[in-house]
């Protein structure tokens, strides 16, 4: 904070880097925020705008797209990859009694991340990846949360649950796309 005084920042534009907002991480990094600028009145006059959620951006959903057509391309068969898409979980709590928004923003974000596929699919992936078998259902992808910790529930489904699951069903290629924050990498 003491930065923003000295380089005399006339404006703040706090962008996290958690494309979907939950209370838990851009919510409760915004709470503590506040907290500093109310104790402080040059950062008190700070205009601030906050970028609470980005995950709808197209240059991020082409983003992600882009990198699964990479990892995919280097499956010896990618129409039988099944594309995981793995987010940190959240409480059950905070879904149902905080509305917390981040379930419903995760299921968007795959959503627009298939949807975007599916359209390179049909206009310009035809040759390399025709074997896909794309349908209203979305079956190629599906969603696991990690990260449990203490005794509460939290949002389901478990990733260490479906994967063991998904061995079950004789599921042999698996692309892990975690959407959660900028800093994950593919698996």
């Amino acid at each position: 904070m003491q930065q923003i005084k000295r380089d005399r920042i006339t404006k703040l534009v706090l962008l996290p880097l958690f494309p979907q907002f939950s209370i838990s991480t851009t919510g409760s990094s915004i709470r503590v925020l506040q907290r500093i600028f109310m104790d402080d009145a040059y950062l008190l006059r700070l205009p601030v705008s906050i970028i609470r959620f980005w995950y709808r951006r197209q240059s991020y959903i082409r983003s992600i797209a882009d990198s699964i057509v990479i990892q995919l391309s280097k499956f010896e068969k990618p129409e039988e990859v099944l594309i995981f898409f793995s987010a940190h979980g959240v409480p059950v709590s905070y879904d149902e009694n905080a509305g917390d928004p981040y379930k419903d923003q995760i299921e968007e974000c795959i959503y627009l991340i298939m949807r975007e596929l599916k359209a390179r699919y049909q206009v310009s992936f035809r040759t390399r990846v025709s074997a896909f078998t794309w349908n209203n259902n979305d079956n190629l992808s599906m969603l696991a949360l990690q990260s449990r910790v203490g005794p509460v529930q939290w949002l389901k489904p478990y990733t260490n649950e479906v994967l063991v699951e998904l061995g079950r069903k004789g599921v042999k290629s698996l692309l892990a796309v975690p959407i959660r924050s900028m800093a994950r990498n593919f698996e």
